[in-house]
């Protein structure tokens, strides 16, 4: 099968999640995005790929658990007596 994978096989949250982590300890003491990608067991390229785009995901994120945060307390409101 080639092409992209279905949303719920990709690895790409788990990534980006890894990937905040890493960019939060100081640059002088992490380890390099190759020991990353390696130790994660994909490649640097696509890590790379990740890197570049991680400030969008993270807005993107944000942005859907507010619609959810909203969802919910519409919902709650809107049921109340």
């Amino acid at each position: 099968m080639r092409g992209r994978k279905p949303k719920e096989e990709s690895q790409a949250a788990e990534l980006c999640q890894r990937l905040l982590i890493w960019k939060q300890v100081p640059e002088s003491s992490r380890t390099s995005l190759r020991a990353l990608a390696r130790n994660l067991g994909v490649s640097h390229q696509l890590l790379r790929h990740y890197v570049k785009r991680l400030d969008k995901w993270q807005a993107e994120e944000y942005w859907r658990r507010a619609r959810l945060i909203r969802a919910h307390a519409m919902a709650r409101y809107h049921c109340l007596p």
